[in-house]
């Protein structure tokens, strides 16, 4: 969503983009972890249109009206790194005709009441179109949100939820202590071994909640 910074098209940082995410891609590879790249989500002007600029202005202190058009290109630069073995999941594209569609019944509906950050709804969609692509199957668009679909399969699993944002903070923290990562306002983390150690823990009480509701 920021790659483009909201201004209109430009070569030179759009050159930049492909530049970086291809070292980005070969790094990860190189280190011998996998990465799975996303197409950005689909930037709205219309909640915001009172603070959205033109095209041909020098300067743009606020986003562009047409920088959904920007994404669009980075999104099928993306898709195209398939052709050189990049796993990559299309959620603007998805996003983009839904939007359409709903719209046309709905003139005031929208994904993202700031034109940028998804709502729950967009977060769900985004959810299926990611399992999606992993290969699971379709039927959980039938559920209006995640707590509809966990009660109807297992009961409500109020603790699910906790136990994987309790590993999510833990690795987290962990990998950034760990490389020396130094954006503010984050917690320092446990030494690699201990946070995998206590992460496999979790995931195994994530597993014994998810076997004893099935």
């Amino acid at each position: 969503m920021n790659c483009g910074i909201y201004h209109p098209y430009s070569v030179d940082r759009f050159e930049a983009y492909k530049v970086g995410m291809r070292r980005l891609h070969d790094r990860v590879v190189a280190a011998g972890a996998e990465i799975i790249h996303v197409t950005p989500p689909v930037f709205d002007p219309k909640p915001i249109a009172q603070r959205t600029l033109p095209a041909g202005l020098d300067v743009y202190g606020q986003p562009y009206e047409g920088y959904d058009e920007v994404l669009g290109l980075y999104a099928a630069w993306l898709l195209a790194m398939r052709g050189e073995g990049w796993k990559v999941v299309d959620i603007h594209s998805p996003m983009k005709q839904l939007l359409l569609d709903r719209r046309a019944k709905d003139p005031d509906f929208r994904f993202a009441g700031d034109g940028v950050h998804m709502n729950a709804e967009a977060h769900w969609l985004t959810a299926q179109w990611i399992l999606g692509f992993f290969g699971a199957s379709d039927h959980f668009g039938k559920w209006p949100t995640p707590d509809a679909m966990a009660a109807s399969r297992v009961g409500k699993l109020s603790d699910l939820p906790n136990l994987i944002k309790q590993r999510q903070r833990l690795l987290c923290d962990s990998w950034l202590t760990d490389i020396g990562h130094l954006r503010p306002g984050m917690s320092k983390g446990l030494p690699i071994n201990e946070a995998i150690e206590k992460a496999n823990e979790l995931d195994a009480q994530v597993r014994d909640l998810i076997t004893d509701r099935e």
